[in-house]
């Protein structure tokens, strides 16, 4: 979208993401790691999508140039979006 907006993005020096993992991510449940292994639920990153939709951004994750991933979150800086914002985390008002 054009206009002003904040982003903030986050990166690891892991392997990076495949393919298939890239259109999984942000899948409620969706984790590579094995079910069992008391490590996560897999809702993180897609609760993080939820969150960032409703204010009106958007989040993308993507293979980093140097290796690892890169998660890239963009929110909208207009007033508009700022009371949005705020009536969501105040329960409307």
């Amino acid at each position: 979208d054009p206009g002003r907006y904040a982003r903030l993005a986050v990166s690891d020096s892991g392997v990076g993401m495949d393919e298939q993992l890239q259109a999984r991510i942000f899948e409620p449940f969706y984790s590579t790691k094995t079910v069992g292994e008391g490590e996560g639920t897999g809702l993180g990153l897609s609760i993080s999508y939820g969150l960032v939709q409703s204010f009106g951004g958007n989040i993308s994750g993507e293979n980093a140039d140097d290796g690892g991933a890169i998660f890239i979150l963009r929110a909208g800086s207009t007033g508009a979006d700022r009371r949005k914002a705020h009536r969501s985390w105040n329960g409307g008002r």
